[in-house]
C-alpha cells in the first residue's frame, strides 16, 4: 500500500496517466474521425482509408508518448503489461482509466470540431 502511494505522489506519475488520455483520445477521434463522411456527399471513406487512418494514428501516438507513458494507447495492452508484472497494479488502474475516458471524449470533440458531418 505504501509504494501505491509513494508512486501516486510523483509528477511523473500523473504526467504518464494524462499522456496516455491525450494520445487514446486522439487516437479514437482520428480513427473514428476518419469513418465520418459528409451530409451532402453520397461517397462513403473506404476501409482502407479507414484503416489507414487508424494506423497512422496508432503510430503516432506511439512515437509521441512513448517515452512517457510507455504508449500503451489500449487497455488490453495496459492489462498485458500488468499482468507479466511490468507495470504495478495502481499504473495499470490509472492507465485504464485514462484510456477509457480519452475515449469517450472522442464524440464530444467530433460533435463541436465537425458539425457538418454525419455521425
Amino acid at each position: 500500500m505504501n509504494s501505491f502511494l509513494h508512486e501516486m505522489q510523483k509528477l511523473r506519475f500523473w504526467r504518464s496517466v494524462a499522456a496516455e488520455l491525450l494520445a487514446t483520445m486522439f487516437y479514437v477521434f482520428c480513427g473514428c474521425g476518419a469513418t465520418l463522411k459528409r451530409r451532402d456527399s453520397p461517397v462513403s471513406p473506404s476501409v482502407e482509408q479507414v484503416s489507414l487512418a487508424f494506423g497512422l494514428a496508432m503510430a503516432t501516438m506511439v512515437q509521441c508518448v512513448g517515452l512517457i507513458s510507455g504508449g500503451h494507447v489500449n487497455p488490453a495492452v495496459t492489462a498485458a503489461l500488468a499482468v507479466t508484472g511490468r507495470i504495478s497494479g495502481i499504473r495499470a488502474l490509472f492507465y485504464t482509466g485514462a484510456q477509457v475516458s480519452g475515449g469517450k471524449w472522442r464524440p464530444v470533440c467530433a460533435i463541436f470540431l465537425a458539425p457538418e458531418m454525419e455521425l
